[in-house]
């Protein structure tokens, strides 16, 4: 008899310890989730997301730069290449461009 008492009293108090465990932990994630912390989680992300695009568009910008000297520095040609350039024939106003942004054609 007292055996089985004994047993009654440990699973009572088991699945009670269990209960109140489970009951705070519940009570936790709906306080986590409650509207105001929702709201102050999402103004966080919300503001890092916009520090991310920040330094992310400001990258860009010096990789933008970078690479647009790299671009001039290739294309651009030295004085020593202009020098070597042969000079062809100028036919008059060829190639001449009018006040107007069109070329003349020599005309």
């Amino acid at each position: 008899m007292f055996k089985r008492l004994f047993w009654l009293m440990v699973g009572f108090g088991f699945g009670l310890g269990l209960a109140v465990l489970t009951f705070r932990r519940i009570d936790a994630v709906l306080n986590r989730y409650a509207p105001p912390q929702v709201a102050n989680q999402l103004t966080d992300s919300a503001r890092s997301f916009g520090r991310d695009v920040r330094a992310a568009v400001r990258e860009g910008r010096v990789a933008m730069r970078e690479r647009e000297a790299e671009l001039r520095a290739e294309t651009t040609p030295s004085l020593e290449e202009i020098d070597e350039l042969p000079a062809g024939p100028m036919d008059g106003n060829a190639g001449v461009v009018s006040s107007r942004g069109r070329a003349t054609g020599g005309r």
